[in-house]
């Protein structure tokens, strides 16, 4: 049976219609294994500054000190991952939402030491992934983590998407709010329907893409580099899309390795 990996984005997850969770639990019913793995930026913003907690900055990312971690530890493993539980359950799927760090799903160590408890996965375990799967039971997965130790860590929900789907051999799906890498150089903004990494960097190298859609495009193709076999940013606002993709149609922007493409 096919499995797929979704991330959602924090900022996403508050604006990701009904239709979205409910294509999620149709495909379930009919023997497609979703995993959801998500983000969940936004609410620890307001929740740090609801809490006046501190916060410092490294190169632009936000430093995880031991309270910023607990108070992401909370949302991500809480709020958020039990938001997407029950819209998926409101739907008639059955959904089970946990972290990284139960059952040494994801066992990962500190990633650099000025980013305090930032991990990076290191080895996965599927164990509790493929118990759900067989029950026809949707994960979704916090990407809090722990080294195995004691020690706990965040871990970047794109990482841990594509670490999940490569132990998986599962594509990865980027739930975006964009319809897929638009050619804003072109005379009329046209969907790129297939990259490779060589052509990716090209068109960022070119300015064709640009902004905020470089991370999401240079997530899509580390995730290539981590061991998936095939990536795509698709529109969480058409969840068709979900539908489309699977039947081979053309949709989103489809990230492949290099032997494979057909640009």
């Amino acid at each position: 049976m096919k499995t797929i990996v979704m991330k959602i984005g924090g900022s996403l997850l508050e604006e990701l219609p009904e239709a979205f969770y409910k294509a999620c639990a149709e495909l379930s019913a009919n023997g497609i294994r979703p995993v959801i793995v998500h983000g969940g930026g936004p609410d620890i913003n307001r929740m740090l500054e609801l809490k006046q907690t501190p916060v410092t900055f490294h190169d632009g990312l936000r430093v995880s000190t031991g309270d910023v971690l607990e108070t992401a530890e909370m949302v991500l493993s809480g709020m958020a991952n039990k938001k997407i539980v029950s819209s998926l359950e409101k739907e008639g799927a059955q959904a089970f939402g946990f972290s990284g760090k139960d059952g040494g799903t994801f066992r990962c160590s500190l990633k650099n030491e000025e980013l305090g408890f930032v991990g990076t996965i290191d080895r996965v375990d599927t164990s509790i992934l493929e118990f759900l799967l067989q029950k026809q039971i949707i994960p979704v997965l916090s990407p809090i983590s722990s080294n195995g130790e004691g020690v706990t860590y965040n871990v970047n929900a794109d990482e841990a998407a594509s670490a999940a789907a490569a132990a998986l051999h599962a594509d990865v799906l980027f739930i975006s709010d964009i319809p897929g890498v638009m050619n804003m150089s072109a005379d009329e903004p046209a969907l790129i329907p297939e990259l490779t990494e060589a052509q990716a960097e090209q068109l960022i190298a070119e300015g064709v893409i640009y902004g905020g859609m470089i991370p999401k495009v240079r997530a899509a193709v580390e995730s290539l580099n981590a061991g998936c076999e095939k990536a795509a940013i698709l529109n969480g606002h058409k969840p068709e899309s979900l539908l489309h993709y699977l039947e081979g149609k053309k949709c989103g922007t489809v990230f492949l390795k290099e032997e494979t493409s057909h640009v």
